[in-house]
């Protein structure tokens, strides 16, 4: 290795860079020995359609590892209002915490819903919001109330408004393999693809303000460090030496990022 001495670089070298203004599904369905059963009632709607609240709320919670929620089959009763539920009643279903909810449309396909988490056994309300978004961002809605109810709960707060991205490797080790940079929901969903490619992406790494991303391309038939703008997709290629170009992570500000490079 005389004519590439590696040089581990990760934290002693920086580039500067000025701020910028169908896979195989894993499903985990255990988690917590002592899961907290809380019912997540179907949200009152002018047109009776909650695809896009309850039914998201209660897979985030579940998903957690830490709530099991009661299907809205098993449910003696379908309130809205926090004035509407019985408290006997899921008691005897053994839920300790409900959350009912309503949405109506302000105008102009703005969605205002108004949601309220009720704790069973003390009879008494913990929390409740009013969050209005286009009617295309229900989904947004839906992980910001998981996010609250979650926090509330546990003391911890909730990461399902967040976004992943990941690497998505289809046909690999044949000639027609494809590499793809996806950036999805906390749960996978409303995935998007950034960057495809006939040769392998690796590494891929956030910036702090969640608005770039950077990550290892081998499309120039080398290896390269790109950096991504998530709103325009420009990209920009930050390292492309000779030998190992890898492992990008930005700094905390995000003007600088740190590599693994070898000489």
């Amino acid at each position: 290795m005389t004519a590439h001495r590696v040089l581990a670089l990760a934290a002693a070298l920086a580039v500067a860079w000025p701020a910028a203004g169908a896979g195989e599904k894993i499903i985990i369905d255990q988690g917590y020995d002592n899961q907290t059963r809380i019912a997540v009632v179907p949200f009152g709607t002018p047109d009776d359609d909650d695809a896009g609240i309850a039914p998201v709320v209660s897979f985030d919670l579940a998903r957690s590892g830490q709530f099991d929620p009661l299907p809205p089959e098993n449910m003696l009763s379908l309130p809205t209002r926090p004035e509407e539920v019985f408290f006997r009643d899921w008691r005897v279903l053994g839920v300790e915490y409900v959350v009912v909810g309503q949405m109506w449309e302000l105008g102009e396909g703005e969605l205002v819903t108004a949601y309220h988490l009720l704790d069973v056994f003390n009879e008494r309300e913990l929390l409740s919001g009013r969050l209005a978004a286009p009617a295309a961002k229900r989904r947004d809605i839906a992980h910001r109330i998981s996010d609250e109810v979650f926090e509330q709960i546990t003391g911890i707060p909730g990461a399902f408004s967040t976004r992943i991205i990941y690497v998505l490797a289809l046909d690999a080790g044949t000639p027609y393999a494809r590499y793809r940079l996806e950036l999805a929901d906390s749960d996978g969903e409303r995935a998007r693809t950034l960057f495809d490619s006939d040769q392998p992406l690796l590494s891929a790494s956030w910036s702090p303000d969640a608005k770039r991303v950077a990550y290892v391309s081998f499309e120039s038939g080398r290896q390269a460090v790109v950096i991504q703008d998530l709103v325009t997709g420009e990209r920009t290629r930050v390292a492309e030496y000779r030998g190992l170009n890898g492992a990008p992570v930005f700094s905390p500000d995000g003007n600088r990022l740190a590599l693994v490079l070898s000489r």
